[in-house]
């Protein structure tokens, strides 16, 4: 059973021109691309755990930049308000124009915003 239901048009022009395979052929060849497809699959798992393990590989949480700061810059978007909600609560509002102007880098962004305190997100929202 497939996915996608290949085009009679197709399949017949494909039935004609190739040789028929027998079943027990067929079934062996799938079989051992099974086997293959596994043992790739496993070495690849223990590389990337390896990897992990070994601190080569960054997680996407060590970002220093949020998705909104990160979007506006991509986008040079002018007049940017950031508003953070957690659950049906505003937590906090950020002006991002006088955060970054067009002309700084990406990875630069965010940098001066990084040391907002706890009690700046929940009891003003003055950033």
């Amino acid at each position: 059973m497939t996915l996608f239901r290949m085009p009679r048009i197709i399949r017949r022009l494909i039935r004609r021109r190739t040789r028929h395979i027998p079943e027990r052929d067929a079934l062996t060849t799938r079989k051992n691309l099974s086997y293959a497809y596994a043992f790739l699959a496993w070495n690849v798992f223990g590389y990337v755990a390896y990897l992990c393990y070994t601190g080569r590989l960054k997680k996407a949480d060590e970002d220093t930049v949020s998705q909104g700061r990160y979007f506006a810059k991509l986008l040079q978007a002018k007049n940017v308000t950031l508003v953070r909600v957690e659950g049906l609560t505003h937590v906090s509002t950020v002006k991002l124009d006088d955060e970054y102007s067009p002309e700084t880098p990406l990875d630069t962004v965010g940098e001066e915003l990084e040391n907002i305190t706890e009690e700046n997100i929940s009891g003003n929202t003055e950033v």
